[in-house]
């Protein structure tokens, strides 16, 4: 009997969720895109008044889909060889060559698969290229645009997979060993929740306190708040964009109108409006 084959990584795995969605987007661009385009040749023609065969549109637009499919594994492969690390101006003749590639298969395979379909479904010959360097250059111009497109797709699918491992990982560290994790621009900030006094949500980020100083850190307000609760450290929010640690928290000066100021243990003070007060009074 042979042992089974170990599960793979994380990374793998968000590669491959990454991978299988990316393929999905564009499938669906594609399919939305192929069937106005068939839609429209064959209106075009009706209006011409000449008789056509409506299937022909739609099997041209499915043709150059099928390879398209077929081609999106490929450009996942080659994008993983040109790494965003390397910038755009390193990556983008790079980029050139693997659009180039992509056409030419593209190109290939569209047009031997109608070369194989049409004496079946039409009963005749297909012909194609009148004028090769025109022609291909007309090819081209889409599928440089296509390859662009799927690009961008891909890229954005690995972001979303990344981010998803990143908020994965802070959510172990956070329940395991109390430590909550920090993206502040390329740093990557590791604070006992302990030391953490306040935040408080600026724009797409947050200014978390600590006793030594203030960072920016690119996560939610509600997502600090849920990292804190897991690693034991009892958030308490006193404001729709503040939060503070109820066991930093030394003195609570009411005001007039509902509202209050809470004292930290570092002498800072921090708005508490007449909604959350409640809340930060209870034991």
């Amino acid at each position: 009997m042979t042992d089974a084959p170990p599960s793979l990584d994380p990374q793998r795995r968000a590669e491959r969720r990454a991978g299988r969605w990316a393929g999905l987007v564009f499938a669906g661009f594609a399919l939305a895109s192929g069937a106005v385009n068939a839609l429209s040749q064959n209106t075009e023609l009706a209006r011409g008044g000449s008789a056509f065969n409506p299937g022909v549109a739609w099997a041209l637009e499915a043709t150059s889909l099928a390879v398209l499919l077929a081609l999106v594994p490929l450009v996942i492969l080659l994008d993983r060889r040109i790494p965003l690390a390397l910038g755009w101006k390193a990556a983008l003749p790079l980029h050139a060559v693997a659009a180039l590639v992509f056409t030419v298969l593209h190109v290939a395979g569209m047009m031997g698969s109608r070369m194989l379909l049409w004496p079946p479904l039409f009963g005749v010959e297909f012909s194609f290229f009148d004028e090769p360097l025109r022609d291909f250059i007309y090819e081209a111009r889409k599928d440089v645009l296509t390859y662009a497109i799927l690009v961008l797709v891909i890229r954005l699918s690995r972001r979303i997979e990344e981010h998803r491992l990143e908020l994965a990982q802070g959510h172990r560290e956070a329940r395991r060993d109390s430590v909550i994790v920090l993206r502040c621009g390329g740093r990557e900030l590791r604070l006992p929740a302990g030391e953490i006094l306040a935040a408080e949500a600026a724009g797409n980020y947050v200014e978390v306190r600590t006793a030594s100083g203030a960072h920016l850190a690119r996560t939610t307000l509600s997502g600090l708040e849920t990292l804190l609760a897991e690693a034991g450290a009892d958030p308490v929010r006193v404001h729709r964009s503040r939060l503070v640690a109820r066991a930093a928290v030394r003195e609570i000066i009411p005001g007039e109108s509902g509202d209050a100021v809470a004292i930290l243990s570092d002498g800072a003070r921090v708005g508490v409006s007449r909604r959350f007060r409640a809340g930060l009074a209870e034991a």
